[in-house]
């Protein structure tokens, strides 16, 4: 008998490339330009606090990034995978797969482990907790003794 290796699920690198840039929007808000044109519409002044759309036909991703108000520091990722006027019940395990590992490019390892849930016929909601990590100097202005090159 002889056994098939199993093909890992890779997603299309255009949708990575999409998550990687809708992330990377979404959290670095101060370096976006605060007035933008989008569609071809008038400008407007770009809410952070909005979930932030990619369209990767038929599929539509959402990501935001919310403050924990009680918590500094604390923050929520919820990330919508929508099939617009299609059961998302009914997709193949396949491309379900391919859709969720692609996912993971807007989440974090090592944080706070993402629930599902399934809020209407066609989306699905992930949600994470996660920390960012503030990096302090406590002494300014110290040098430290040495070469210049490899230590």
């Amino acid at each position: 008998m002889t056994h098939k290796r199993k093909e890992l699920l890779k997603p299309d690198s255009d949708l990575v490339e999409g998550l990687k840039e809708l992330r990377y929007r979404v959290e670095n808000p101060n370096k976006q330009p605060s007035i933008a044109l989008r569609g071809g519409e008038t400008y407007k002044i770009i809410n952070p606090a909005n979930v932030q759309l990619l369209n990767y036909p038929p599929w539509q991703v959402g990501y935001k990034v919310v403050e924990d108000m009680l918590k500094p520091g604390m923050f929520t990722r919820t990330i919508f995978l929508k099939l617009p006027n299609e059961d998302i019940g009914e997709v193949d395990r396949e491309e379900m797969g391919k859709m969720v590992i692609a996912l993971s490019e807007l989440m974090d390892e090592g944080q706070d482990i993402p629930t599902v849930d399934r809020i209407a016929r066609d989306c699905m909601k992930f949600t994470q907790k996660f920390m960012v990590w503030y990096k302090v100097e406590q002494k300014p202005n110290i040098i430290i003794p040495g070469k210049v090159g490899n230590a």
